[in-house]
């Protein structure tokens, strides 16, 4: 089966979308059942994959209204004559081949006040444009649910691949030793930072330092301020973005990682924490529930106070938190990129047969 795979997620994207892109096309290239032409468009650099790839330097902003109005340029254009073709998480690219779409969430429009403005009519095109393809691909039930109930798309059409975890690699000096809670991601309001520092602040002077590792994003100067005006006891730091190395030190010796997100379509740097063997106080989410089925400590959204007590009882048992590491590393080893490769690959014979 030829398959023109769109990988440009992995040249343009950031963190975990491109981890996702590129990880999806190097267990693709693996497989004897696909023969994988890959291609990469819009600005930015090449990137050394060390693996088959057309690259070029197109504006994806200039080529989006051109696809909706002319259907040119296709995915044959990049990737030649081919079975069938899978875009991932970006407006589709136009084919006359049968096409996969990947679609990772709907949190544009179901939690609009978490986004930039416009974000909500980016998806609003991409899922037009996703409507023409055979299969759609995404990582959980939860969201598959989403899609049906936003989109309208039928459940028929939907094929769950789930994504594995490749944990941070490496170890490096971290800013404190243990205990300390962890939490990582983007500073925005999506993330919840501003909640962590609200329960750990009714921790009083019990709570270990708090280390919040990840780049601002859009409305970084909000959460900072929120940050800096709860910490009364002054146990937070933001440590902005760290490399690999640092981030799997971080994770190994967490005494508790935090994930208090709003919104997620899947929960990766929940599934890393778990793989690490590390206990997890997480937002009770429909994907984040669904993923760690049972092995991490759920709270309600928002609910600074039901943190603290989540927090407050683990930090006072270290019974409970070995268990709970031990439960999530065994749960967090049944995900495998090798299998969400085989799942997509039945999303495309599906494509084929439909």
């Amino acid at each position: 089966m030829r398959v023109g795979l769109d990988v440009t997620p992995a040249v343009t994207a950031k963190a975990g979308l491109a981890r996702y892109t590129e990880q999806l096309w190097r267990e693709l290239v693996r497989r004897d059942d696909v023969e994988v032409h890959a291609f990469a468009l819009g600005r930015g650099p090449d990137g050394d994959f060390g693996l088959p790839l057309t690259r070029r330097h197109l504006p994806l902003n200039a080529l989006r209204p051109v696809w909706r109005a002319v259907r040119w340029p296709r995915a044959e254009t990049f990737a030649g004559d081919v079975d069938v073709v899978h875009t991932i998480a970006l407006t589709p690219i136009p084919t006359q081949k049968p096409q996969v779409v990947t679609i990772h969430d709907m949190l544009p429009l179901t939690h609009g006040e978490l986004y930039p403005p416009g974000a909500g009519d980016g998806q609003r095109a991409e899922l037009a444009e996703a409507r023409r393809a055979r299969v759609i691909v995404t990582t959980c039930e939860a969201t598959a649910d989403e899609i049906v109930r936003v989109a309208g798309l039928p459940r028929e059409r939907i094929v769950i691949a789930r994504p594995g975890v490749l944990p941070p690699q490496g170890e490096a000096p971290i800013p404190v030793e243990p205990p300390f809670i962890l939490a990582v991601g983007q500073v925005t309001p999506r993330k919840g930072f501003d909640v962590i520092a609200e329960a750990t602040a009714r921790l009083g002077e019990a709570s270990p330092p708090v280390l919040l590792a990840g780049p601002d994003w859009w409305r970084s100067e909000e959460i900072r301020s929120r940050i800096a005006e709860v910490d009364v006891h002054r146990r937070v730091q933001l440590l902005g973005p760290v490399d690999d190395a640092t981030l799997a030190s971080l994770y190994r010796t967490a005494t508790i990682v935090c994930h208090a997100s709003r919104g997620e379509g899947f929960g990766m740097t929940c599934l890393e924490a778990m793989a690490f063997g590390a206990p997890v106080v997480a937002t009770d989410l429909p994907s984040v529930r669904e993923l760690s089925a049972g092995t991490v400590e759920l709270v309600p959204v928002d609910d600074a106070e039901a943190m603290a007590d989540a927090l407050r009882r683990l930090l006072g048992d270290e019974e409970r938190r070995r268990a709970l590491g031990e439960a999530a590393r065994k749960r967090a080893a049944e995900f495998s990129w090798q299998r969400m490769a085989a799942e997509v690959v039945d999303a495309y014979r599906l494509a084929l047969a439909a």
